[in-house]
C-alpha cells in the first residue's frame, strides 16, 4: 500500500508547519519527505537530521548521499 502524496491544500496546519520549515530550507518538498509529511512529527525531527549530514556534515561529499 502507498500512501497517497498529499497537496498542500490538503495538509493540516500541523503538516503546513512542518513543510514550510522543510521547504525554507530546500524550496521544496519531495522524495521520502512527501512521506514523512503524513506524520508531522516524524518530519519535523527527521529533516534537520538530513538537513544537517546532506549540508553541513564533516563528510565527503560521496558519502552525505546515503
Amino acid at each position: 500500500m502507498r500512501l497517497p502524496k498529499l497537496t498542500y491544500e490538503q495538509l493540516s496546519p500541523k503538516q503546513r508547519e512542518a513543510h514550510d520549515k522543510h521547504a525554507a530550507k530546500r524550496d521544496r518538498v519531495s522524495g521520502p519527505y512527501n512521506v514523512w509529511l503524513h506524520s508531522p512529527e516524524l518530519m519535523n525531527l527527521v529533516s534537520p537530521l538530513s538537513n544537517y549530514m546532506r549540508w553541513d556534515a564533516a563528510l565527503p561529499e560521496k558519502l552525505r548521499e546515503f
